[in-house]
């Protein structure tokens, strides 16, 4: 009976320790970014190029909120109010395009969690007139996500990262992370920042992981 005991707490301590491997703390670079940007998509109608991407960006309090933004391209407002119908689900959306000095196109977003679509249609209508505009996601199945990138960025860049933490030896800036394709390949640009606003811009190869380019951003 001795002998039972002993293997049963043997067993619980070995599920204890496997547990507490694969449970440990959230790493505090990765859940330090309050601007994420992981999905982009285009689509071309008869009239119309759109262009969207999906993320998050942190409010004042805090709080993640989930947008996919849309930009009409090659229009402006002068010709007239053009207008965005969207449905996800059970969810409707209809939202009117507006300047972007920014862009310098017509842009609008709707609030949106847990999008995950790679293809999906949206209607623009102005002047009485719709026209359907079928979107589809840049992003490869090849790519890596946000995580995996800041990963390997982390692994590679060790004391550039470092000059980030606080005094426990924890990660105290800020990570944008905004996921880019050109040529049909996967780019991640990640921004770092600290409490003085100074900014580090860092270039990662989406498909292997390997830091690009490191460039300061004043």
């Amino acid at each position: 009976m001795k002998n039972f005991f002993t293997v049963i707490s043997s067993l619980i301590i070995a599920f204890a320790a496997l547990t507490g491997a694969s449970c440990g703390k959230p790493d505090p670079f990765i859940n330090s970014v309050t601007e994420l940007r992981q999905n982009v998509y285009e689509g071309v109608s008869d009239n119309y190029k759109l262009k969207a991407a999906y993320g998050y960006e942190d409010n004042e309090k805090n709080e993640r909120v989930y947008r996919l933004t849309f930009l009409l391209c090659d229009k402006t407002s002068s010709a007239g109010t053009y207008t965005l119908t969207f449905n996800s689900g059970e969810l409707s959306f209809t939202e009117d395009f507006k300047y972007s000095p920014v862009t310098g196109t017509l842009k609008t977003s709707v609030a949106i969690e847990n999008f995950t679509d790679n293809e999906f249609n949206v209607t623009v209508s102005t002047g009485g007139a719709a026209e359907t505009v079928t979107l589809k996601s840049l992003v490869t199945g090849g790519a890596m996500d946000y995580k995996t990138a800041l990963t390997y960025l982390k692994k590679s860049q060790p004391e550039l990262i470092a000059l980030y933490n606080d005094e426990n030896g924890d990660f105290s800036g800020k990570v944008t992370a905004r996921i880019l394709v050109k040529n049909e390949k996967p780019y991640w640009y990640v921004g770092l920042k600290n409490e003085s606003g100074a900014l580090k811009a860092l270039l990662v190869d989406g498909l292997t992981g390997e830091v690009l380019a490191v460039r300061e951003v004043f």
